[in-house]
């Protein structure tokens, strides 16, 4: 099976936001879903993610459980309340089964366990925007 490749490049493409602190992260998640052609941009907090929700088409959203200001699981339920069309996925440490089952529930994301491997991000990425654009294209 030959892998998607996204070709998105314009400034009103959907967009990939990866919101994580450590600088590192950031760079490296970014730059694997840019080279498969995705539209992405990684930002270092909540109240960065929320400037873009308000203001772009954003068609994923991934958060660190631990970001400064509004924390990732807070983002992705506020993200479901006001942008529900956003496909949304929670990254964090050792979660629980608590932790996994609330995220389904209050935020309908998925939950990957750090440290999130590039190629683990991207083949969920990919997931996420091919059922984002399954829902986004269905005629009305």
């Amino acid at each position: 099976m030959k892998k998607e490749k996204y070709q998105w490049s314009g400034s009103n493409d959907p967009l990939v936001l990866v919101v994580t602190e450590p600088l590192d992260d950031q760079a490296i998640y970014e730059q694997v879903l840019k080279r498969e052609g995705i539209r992405a941009l990684s930002l270092p907090s909540g109240l960065h993610a929320q400037q873009h929700l308000e203001h772009d088409r954003v068609a994923v959203l991934v958060a660190d459980k631990e970001l400064p200001g509004i924390d990732g699981f807070d983002l992705l339920v506020l993200a479901r309340e006001r942008w529900p069309w956003v496909k949304r996925v929670l990254m964090a440490k050792r979660p629980s089964g608590e932790l996994v089952m609330k995220t389904r529930v209050r935020a309908d994301a998925r939950v990957l366990t750090k440290t999130v491997l590039p190629s683990v991000l991207l083949r969920v990425v990919r997931e996420e925007l091919s059922a984002y654009a399954a829902e986004n294209t269905r005629p009305r």
